[in-house]
């Protein structure tokens, strides 16, 4: 059986379309009300073998402030980013399930 691959066009297209739809209800700020959250360190974050047995604590408000300077002029992106944007599109996520779910 082949490996699975992500396609980054398809990603993107995905993903503007999610945000698309967030906006189309009405959201258009999130309020990041938690500040921590725990992570789970790389070399234990794939694969099901064993339960993690190193947690970290990163902060929302830290990811957020990494990544909105990419807003600025001359700033360039670094891979590590991109982890700091799942962080928040998953928070997000969370947020707006707990609106729709009341």
């Amino acid at each position: 059986m082949a490996t699975p691959t992500v396609n980054i066009e398809d990603l993107r297209r995905i993903v503007n379309r999610l945000l698309d739809r967030v906006e189309a209800s009405g959201t258009v700020k999130v309020p990041l009300y938690d500040t921590f959250y725990w992570d789970v360190p790389e070399e234990e974050r794939y694969g099901s073998d064993e339960r993690p047995t190193d947690l970290d604590v990163r902060s929302l408000h830290d990811d957020w402030d990494c990544i909105r300077f990419l807003l600025e002029e001359g700033e360039e992106p670094i891979i590590d980013q991109l982890g700091e944007l799942a962080t928040l599109l998953r928070y997000i996520a969370d947020k707006l399930r707990e609106t729709e779910d009341g």
